[in-house]
This record gives structure tokens, C-alpha cells and sequence, in this order.
């Protein structure tokens, strides 16, 4: 007999691909791509975030020691100064004292002191406004630093700390230039000036010393510092003339011829070189002059 084969329907099965790590690991980071790009857009942003775009003001309402509330608002820096740094607004709430004592008249010290407070902040380097990108630079830095404290003040709220903090700066000298005295007149009408002052005679002899410990070439002899301030010169007896430069706080009028000859007089250092002067040095200035009391010191430190 023939041999009975049966034949049996079989289904042709195809085998699923196997895909390689390498593949899976791409098909993957294409997946997440694509969620990155479309989906970011439909998350919820946190509110740090949110209206980035709007000009915004900054509120700061302190309450110091005294129960005497100040609320002050911060505006954005382009509502202060314009793209060419020309202030266009207010800014005399940004200053409320200036250290403008003499220069070795204890202006960095008292920088320092007030500094250890937190109360109070002075800039950390000599501050002076002399001219139009002085004040430019003025209101970028101390807008920055309100901001700043703000933002503190806003932490320490919780915690009772919030106080009214003055900000300051330091520029020993200010009342030797009548046009800084304008600035001050023009954009701080409220601010408070701090002066220090000594006696000329002393304030001579520390400056000259604190000029030579710096390395600036002085003459040897002082005699040739009296009078005017010659060639950019620093050190010089005019400036010894503390009267003249207060007068300028404008304490008095200043109309009256009396007044006006008794705080500046005849210039006297076209006197010095007239020995038929009747205004001649006074006595304690001729014998520190003829001294050699006003070389440097020693250890390399001025007074």
C-alpha cells in the first residue's frame, strides 16, 4: 500500500522584529523631543515667572523704632534715567546723607562706623558726584542697592526686622567745588550733610603726609604750598581755608560786604611773598612750615 500522507493547514506566521538597544534608545529620545517641544508650552508657569514683560514698582513700607511709617516706591530704572543716562525724574529719595567732611577729617572712619549698623548704608569706595555720568552712574548703583535691601527687607519681615534703612555716601572735598554743591542742590534737596573739620594747622600736616605716604610727588620744602593750589596740586595752604569752603552751606546770606571781606578778605597768599605785608602767616603755620615735622612717617602711615 501506498503510503497515506495527510497534509495538515499550517499558517504562515511572520516573526515581529526585534529591535537593536541602540534603536529603542533613539525611538525614545525622539518621543521625549517631540513632548519637550510641543507639550512645554501647556505647563502651568510658577508665578516668578509669570508677566515678565510689564514694567513693574516696587512697594517698601518700614516702620523703624519710633512707630513712624515710610513707604517708599521704587520705580524701574528706565523711569529714573533715559537710554543716554540724562536723569528724567526724581531721585532725591535715593540719598539721605552725604559724609563731605574735608578730606583726614575722619570721613572713612565714620563711613565704617555707620556701615556696622543695619540701619545704614555707605557706599564701600569714595562716592563723588562731580559731573552729569557721575550722577548717571549714582542712580545705577544706588538703584541696584535699594532694590537689593528691598528684597532683604521683604525675608526679614516675618521675623519683626524691618527698619528703615538711610543710605549714604562718602566724598570728602565737596565743599571746595561749587558746582558739586549744585548737584546736591539741583537732585538732594533733603539730604543731610555730614562735615568734619579739624584744625587747619593739623589738617595740613596730615594731608601732606597722607599725600607723600601715597607716593605723590611734593616739594620738600612746604613753603613753596603756600598759597594757591597750582598744576592739579592737592596740597596747598588755600585749601587749609575751611571758612571759605563752609561758607558755601549757604548758612547766611552772604550779601553784606562786612560779611563777605571777614569770611574771605584779601586773598592772603599774594601776601605771603610781601614781607611789608600786615597779614602775615600766623605763628603756629610758619613754625610747622620751618619744621621737619612734616616728613613722612616712619612706619609708612599718615594720620
Amino acid at each position: 500500500h501506498d503510503p497515506v500522507i495527510s497534509t495538515k493547514a499550517t499558517c504562515n506566521r511572520r516573526t515581529p522584529p526585534k529591535f537593536s538597544s541602540r534603536k529603542l534608545t533613539a525611538f525614545y529620545f525622539f518621543i521625549l523631543t517631540v513632548v519637550f517641544i510641543c507639550g512645554r508650552h501647556l505647563l502651568p508657569r510658577p508665578p516668578s515667572v509669570k508677566n515678565n514683560n510689564k514694567p513693574s514698582t516696587t512697594e517698601i513700607t518700614t516702620t523703624n523704632t519710633n512707630s513712624d511709617s515710610t513707604t517708599i516706591i521704587i520705580p524701574p530704572l528706565k523711569n529714573l534715567i533715559d537710554k543716554n543716562g540724562k536723569v528724567i525724574s526724581d531721585i532725591s529719595w535715593m540719598l539721605d546723607f552725604a559724609i563731605i567732611g574735608f578730606p583726614k577729617s575722619g570721613t572713612s572712619f565714620l563711613k565704617n562706623y555707620l556701615n556696622q549698623t543695619e540701619e545704614t548704608f555707605v557706599y564701600h569706595r569714595e562716592f563723588c558726584i562731580k559731573k552729569a555720568s557721575d550722577l548717571t552712574r549714582f542712580v545705577e548703583v544706588y538703584h541696584e542697592v535699594h532694590v537689593r535691601f528691598q528684597q532683604q527687607q521683604q525675608v526679614q519681615h516675618n521675623n519683626n526686622k524691618n527698619k528703615r534703612i538711610r543710605f549714604g555716601l562718602k566724598c570728602p572735598g565737596v565743599l571746595y567745588r561749587s558746582h558739586d554743591m549744585n548737584i546736591y542742590k539741583t537732585y538732594f534737596p533733603n539730604t543731610k550733610f555730614i562735615v568734619g573739620i579739624r584744625h587747619p594747622v593739623m589738617w595740613f600736616e596730615s594731608f601732606y603726609n597722607y599725600q607723600v605716604g601715597r607716593n605723590v610727588s611734593l616739594p620738600a620744602s612746604t613753603s613753596s604750598l603756600i598759597g594757591k593750589c597750582e598744576n592739579h596740586q592737592k596740597v596747598c595752604t588755600d585749601r587749609a581755608r575751611l571758612h571759605a569752603a563752609l561758607a558755601r552751606l549757604r548758612k547766611t546770606p552772604l550779601v553784606e560786604k562786612e560779611e563777605v571781606d571777614l569770611l574771605f578778605g584779601t586773598r592772603y597768599e599774594g601776601n605771603y611773598n610781601n614781607t611789608s605785608s600786615s597779614h602775615p602767616p600766623p605763628q603756629q603755620l610758619r613754625r610747622f612750615l620751618n619744621s621737619s615735622k612734616h616728613k613722612k612717617q616712619q612706619d609708612g602711615f599718615p594720620n
